[in-house]
């Protein structure tokens, strides 16, 4: 009853931390247009997001609110990317960004800006500094992160980057005339430009990482449509044994040991996991989990038999294995050697 529990709550847990990532990227959207409508002459295309949270502001209060939220759902995002892949180097770099860019931003409620037109302060310095610094660290995740996946996803991040490069510098081609309270046509735009590109590129990051996860588990709990129809086509077709399901014995998943994300060796026996969580678990208590998957799973482990039988120092297939070929009438190599040389004068 426990691995399947666990099974259920495992996959729950890495859906909630990816899906962090999309729920982050949407509430600062939804927060900055329900801020701007709630602020009686504010302009989303000639004013600064940061208007909206500016000392004095009467939305200031919901970013005080929400602020923290979207820090917090940003850094549980930040480790479901870690967690997800021990073997991807440069995934779990990203994942240390995102979670430091995260934490990074706990700093914004100390350094508020003024209201356009009031006179500077150390705060207002203090802004300008971390504006700054928050672009340098959205465009080193971002260009770390492009190569954790494919190809698409490179591309992706590439053109995510030049985006905000081109519009990062001009948005801060503006600040002069913001801290003077002159207009600043199309800031609010431009900038818009900026913040929602490096959202929706988090946005895509979970997604795609929660689909990959989906089409693993996919691919390792049902088998094609051709095998399900005629179980020996792997046989017919490889001409190769099918290789029979075998249990991850953490969460209790289905899987073949072809394609398992990790394996690990205990006491002479090998175990398959569906992936690198499950098989941190396992060596983290290795006794617990390989009693159980013995005790009450005896099919956790790998057990296949071979697709002939030999006998006398002849070989022939099984029923239901794959063609022989020719083998049920060739000897054994042991065979060939035992054999007195005289036998073939």
């Amino acid at each position: 009853m426990f691995p399947k529990t666990f099974r259920r709550d495992e996959h729950l847990v890495r859906s909630l931390l990816l899906g962090a990532g999309v729920a982050s990227s949407l509430m600062y959207i939804a927060l900055d247009l329900f801020s701007a409508a709630r602020f009686p002459g504010y302009s989303l295309t000639s004013q600064a997001v940061s208007e909206l949270s500016a000392i004095g502001a009467p939305t200031a209060r919901y970013w005080s609110v929400f602020g923290p939220v979207y820090q917090i759902l940003f850094i549980v995002f930040g480790i479901g990317v870690l967690r997800e892949d021990d073997r991807n180097r440069m995934l779990r770099i990203t994942g240390r960004l995102l979670i430091g860019f995260g934490a990074f931003g706990v700093l914004w409620a100390f350094f508020p800006m003024h209201q356009r037109g009031t006179a500077m302060t150390w705060t207002d310095v203090g802004h300008i500094v971390l504006g700054a610094t928050t672009v340098v660290f959205i465009l080193t995740f971002i260009a770390v992160g492009a190569f954790a996946l494919d190809r698409r996803f490179r591309v992706f991040s590439f053109a995510t980057l030049l985006v905000l490069a081109v519009a990062g510098i001009v948005t801060f081609s503006w600040a002069p005339r913001l801290a003077r309270g002159e207009p600043t046509p199309l800031l609010g735009l431009i900038e818009r430009i900026n913040v929602y590109g490096y959202l929706v590129w988090v946005a895509v990051l979970g997604l795609t990482l929660s689909r990959r996860q989906r089409s693993a588990s996919s691919s390792q709990i049902r088998p094609s449509r051709l095998e399900r129809i005629v179980p020996a086509s792997r046989e017919i077709l490889y001409g190769e044994p099918r290789m029979p399901g075998v249990i991850d014995p953490v969460c209790g998943m289905t899987i073949e040991s072809e394609t398992a994300r990790a394996r690990t060796e205990y006491e002479g026996r090998t175990f398959y996991f569906c992936s690198e969580s499950c098989k941190r678990a396992f060596d983290a208590d290795p006794a617990r989990y390989a009693g159980a998957a013995l005790a009450d799973q005896p099919e956790a482990l790998e057990r296949h038999e071979p697709p002939f039988t030999k006998a006398h120092g002849w070989v022939s297939p099984k029923f239901g294995s794959a063609g022989s070929g020719g083998a049920e009438y060739e000897r054994l190599p042991e065979a060939h050697d035992s054999e007195d040389p005289s036998r073939d004068r």
